[in-house]
C-alpha cells in the first residue's frame, strides 16, 4: 500500500520501499514473514535504516546562528562548499551532535516539505546567489 501511495506522488515520489536484505531482516526481527498480512492498526517496521527520505519526515526549520555556524564549519572542515549536514538538535533547538556531512546531498528527497511542494534547487541557487 505504501509503494502504491508513493506512485501516486508522481515525480515527487521518494522512491519505493525495497524488499531486499534490510527489509527481510526487519521482518525477521519482528517474527514476521513476507507473506504475513498485519491488521490495519498494526505498525510494521520495514527497514532498519532511518534515512528513508520520506516526505512525511522533511520539515522546514529555521536554524539559529550558532547552529548555522556549526553546519558551515563542519562542511568547511571536510572541504566542501555545498553539503547536507545532519544535525541532532535538543528540545531547545541547540545542536547536540553532528551526525554526518553528505558531500553529495540527496536534495531530491526534499521535494515535499511538511507535505507541500518545495523547490529545493531554487532555494539552493537563491542562497548561492546571495538573494
Amino acid at each position: 500500500m505504501e509503494n502504491k501511495r508513493r506512485v501516486s506522488l508522481g515525480d515527487r515520489s521518494t522512491g519505493f520501499i525495497e524488499t531486499g536484505t534490510d527489509f527481510l531482516a526487519a521482518l525477521t526481527r519482528q517474527h514476521l514473514r513476507r507473506s504475513d498480512v498485519p491488521a490495519l492498526d498494526h505498525r510494521v517496521t520495514v527497514s532498519g535504516r532511518s534515512n528513508s527520505g520520506s516526505e512525511l519526515q522533511s520539515r522546514r526549520l529555521t536554524l539559529d546562528a550558532p547552529a548555522r555556524s556549526i553546519a558551515s564549519l563542519t562542511a568547511a572542515a571536510v572541504g566542501v562548499r555545498l553539503a547536507g549536514v545532519d544535525l541532532v538538535l535538543d528540545d531547545t533547538g541547540t545542536v547536540a551532535a553532528v551526525l554526518e556531512v553528505n558531500t553529495t546531498p540527496g536534495l531530491h528527497w526534499h521535494s515535499l516539505v511538511n507535505g507541500e511542494p518545495f523547490d529545493v534547487f531554487f532555494e539552493v541557487m537563491r542562497r548561492v546567489a546571495g538573494q
